[in-house]
């Protein structure tokens, strides 16, 4: 019987993300069967001089390896029309942030820096998993969230999957709110 690990996944986009983080999602279940979501954010690139992006973390279970859930991942990318070349615009990225509690910087660093820098990461997974803990840091994902020193404007949309809205009510009715320390 093939083990499934638990993998949390950061799905970003900056170009259409109406229509290209729904078609990630279902391209995602296609591979490892029900993916369970975060509320949705927008938020300001950061590095670059682009369109805001949409970010929302996912929690998955599938037997892939981390090196096939790596070349998997860049597949459904490349699906989306992410092109290596193109820094500005991105139609998909999908980061593995943990692939159970492992430790590794081989095929990708894992737990992902990510989690301890991006407020864009860090508050949807501590929505989706805030019990659990950084392998690193030994401090559960809500933990980190409320000492967080993050100084990031997120804002909540929805976007809705498979008839779903994906963003509470009541985490839209918050509004434009600037996402500082101790939010």
């Amino acid at each position: 019987m093939p083990i499934n690990h638990c993998v949390y996944l950061g799905l970003g986009s900056n170009t259409h993300p109406k229509h290209h983080l729904p078609q990630g999602l279902n391209l995602l279940q296609q591979l490892v069967g029900p993916v369970e979501c975060s509320p949705v954010f927008e938020s300001e690139a950061i590095g670059i001089n682009t369109a805001n992006f949409y970010n929302l973390v996912v929690r998955v279970m599938t037997p892939l390896s981390l090196v096939e859930l790596v070349a998997e991942l860049k597949a459904i990318e490349r699906r989306a029309g992410r092109e290596a070349a193109q820094k500005q615009r991105i139609p998909l990225d999908i980061d593995i942030l943990l692939f159970d509690q492992q430790i590794t910087q081989q095929p990708v660093a894992i737990p992902h820096a990510d989690i301890i820098t991006r407020a864009f990461v860090l508050w949807p997974l501590a929505l989706l998993a805030g019990e659990v803990m950084h392998p690193l840091l030994q401090q559960s994902m809500a933990q980190l969230w409320a000492e967080n020193q993050l100084k990031q404007q997120l804002w909540p949309i929805q976007l809705h999957w498979q008839g779903q809205a994906l963003t509470p009510e009541t985490l839209l009715q918050q509004g434009r709110a600037a996402v500082t320390a101790n939010s």
